[in-house]
């Protein structure tokens, strides 16, 4: 494989027609959307020492740079566990004490931890505002480190830490208070109340078995936005299509705080091709109160390795916000890994995030017309028909990829399955009586064989006056994703086979060459890139069987 370096090179190629004129001359008023929001789903999302803490803090103040170059209004740090380091918890609480004084001792690695995590955030935190771009910060949520678990444990806790007991609430309320102690000019908190390490959802003690579902969510969130206000910030509560327990949707707008809103998934689930649009949760609580997401960098359909290009979806969602009222959208630029990053791979989604511009400032256009104006931005003039074709091909390549008959999803976020292989093959069977022999195994690989050779075939199309680096990096991209799919394909199938021997059949020769057909690859795969099989999790194909 071509090892390619962050060509920055591209970006007046990438940009010869211009996404949106610059802030100073951007109109807001006169636009159908009046938010628009950068959501960075990687940079500063986990702790992983001070050297890689400084590096994303860069990456994220060159992208908070192309969000005020595209007049974007908001950038959104989506961490996981960062709030966690950044937060000390010297504060006292009425029978517990000084928390930080007890859990964390003054030269302890938590410190030192904090120490560097707070500068990085505070770094880009004034990025941003130099750039007048308001800032974001999202975190999982209910959540404590362990030695602060010690310390509080007497005084919350149930089966968990409780939401029935004041002592919790008072110890939550003074971690929101320090956060936003440390960075005032921080715009926002972002908080996801079920999909978390520890949920308010969890504890089921005598204190609090009787709160609903509803009481529990919705105090997290009112607790949350109650010292948000004082600070004049606003709180976004994420995640509510998972919640099937919410019952009406509508109860996520109860008794809630006027400084709150609700970020919501354009998909109706998780951000998959299948997934249609999400209307119930969309107009469940006033159009002022909802930020409607989208993906462009795709979780779930390659990891921005080959393209999949969503704009005959997304004109359809857009024009349905409008007639909603609904005016603030945000999109995400990348998912929890730093490989393939949107701006520094523009052959692939970043035509997502062109979709996404252009429509934010013109709804009424359709997917087709969008894909024209971004090949005549980016293609040389003989190639556009066949970057045309490209495109509008890759949502086809990107299902039979990762969809068993274009419905089952078969992959652990874009790489190769994980041990969800079994109820893949289960599910396939159940729902299409598909993958009940050796012959259905045989007949999936050539689906993904076909649509390789048609993707290779497009890429070749494209002519030399296209460059090199694009070229290339969509012949490897579409081979990564290929490698993923056989590998899945042959995990279930190595699972068949596993289940008919255990049934009595005589299957050894056929485990067999299976298992050197996953040698194979594995041994194809690492030499010709290393990288991409790792990232991809090459490795996970020999396991939950092996």
């Amino acid at each position: 494989m071509i090892k390619k370096p962050l060509f920055l090179v591209l970006f007046p190629y990438l940009i010869s027609c211009a996404l949106a004129p610059a802030r100073e001359a951007d109109p807001r008023p006169c636009k159908p959307f009046t938010e628009l929001v950068f959501v960075d789903h990687v940079n500063l999302r986990y702790v992983e020492g001070s050297e890689r803490a400084r590096a994303e803090a860069e990456q994220a103040k060159r992208n908070i740079d192309r969000a005020a170059q595209y007049g974007i209004d908001c950038y959104l740090l989506f961490a996981k566990e960062s709030m966690e380091a950044i937060l000390t918890y010297d504060f006292d609480i009425p029978s517990i004490g000084n928390i930080g004084r007890q859990a964390f001792p003054r030269d302890s690695k938590h410190r030192r931890t904090a120490g560097y995590m707070r500068q990085a955030l505070s770094d880009v935190v004034e990025h941003a505002k130099s750039k007048k771009v308001k800032l974001f910060f999202h975190s999982n949520q209910f959540i404590f480190p362990e030695e602060v678990l010690k310390v509080i444990r007497p005084a919350t806790w149930g089966t968990a830490v409780c939401p029935g007991r004041e002592a919790t609430w008072a110890v939550y309320r003074g971690k929101i208070d320090e956060f936003f102690q440390l960075f005032p000019d921080i715009r926002g908190l972002q908080i996801t109340g079920d999909e978390t390490q520890v949920s308010v959802l969890q504890c089921k003690c005598e204190k609090c078995k009787d709160m609903t579902f509803v009481e529990r969510v919705n105090r997290l969130t009112n607790e949350t936005a109650a010292i948000a206000k004082k600070y004049g910030k606003e709180v976004q509560m994420r995640t509510w299509q998972r919640m099937g327990e919410l019952g009406n949707p509508a109860n996520m707008e109860q008794d809630i705080l006027d400084n709150v809103s609700f970020s919501i998934k354009n998909t109706d689930g998780d951000f998959r091709l299948p997934h249609g649009l999400d209307k119930q949760f969309l107009t469940a609580a006033i159009p002022s109160r909802i930020i409607c997401e989208f993906d462009a960098w795709r979780e779930y359909e390659g990891h921005n390795y080959f393209p999949c290009y969503m704009g005959n979806d997304w004109a359809q969602r857009f024009q349905f916000l409008q007639e909603k009222g609904i005016q603030r959208i945000a999109v995400r630029l990348m998912w929890n890994s730093n490989k393939n990053p949107i701006f520094e791979h523009p052959w692939g989604n970043y035509v997502n995030l062109y979709a996404f511009l252009k429509l934010s400032e013109n709804p009424t256009l359709d997917g087709q017309e969008v894909l024209r104006m971004f090949v005549q931005a980016h293609y040389p003039e003989n190639s556009r028909q066949a970057a045309t074709d490209l495109y509008n091909f890759s949502q086809n390549f990107q299902r039979t990829i990762y969809y068993i008959k274009g419905e089952l999803y078969n992959a652990n976020h874009s790489r190769v399955q994980d041990d969800d292989a079994r109820e893949d093959l289960e599910d396939s069977q159940k729902d299409f009586r598909f993958l009940t022999n050796r012959e259905d195994f045989k007949e999936r690989r050539e689906e993904i064989n076909a649509a390789y050779a048609k993707a290779m075939e497009l890429v070749e199309q494209l002519g030399s006056d296209v460059s090199s680096e694009w070229i290339q990096g969509l012949k490897d991209g579409a081979r990564v994703e290929r490698y993923v799919a056989l590998s899945s394909t042959d995990k279930m199938e190595m699972l068949f086979l596993l289940q008919r021997r255990k049934s009595g059949q005589n299957v050894s020769d056929a485990i067999d060459k299976v298992k050197r057909r996953m040698e194979k690859r594995i041994d194809e795969w690492k030499e010709w890139d290393d990288s991409s099989y790792d990232d991809m999790e090459g490795k996970a194909v020999l396991e939950d069987w092996y």
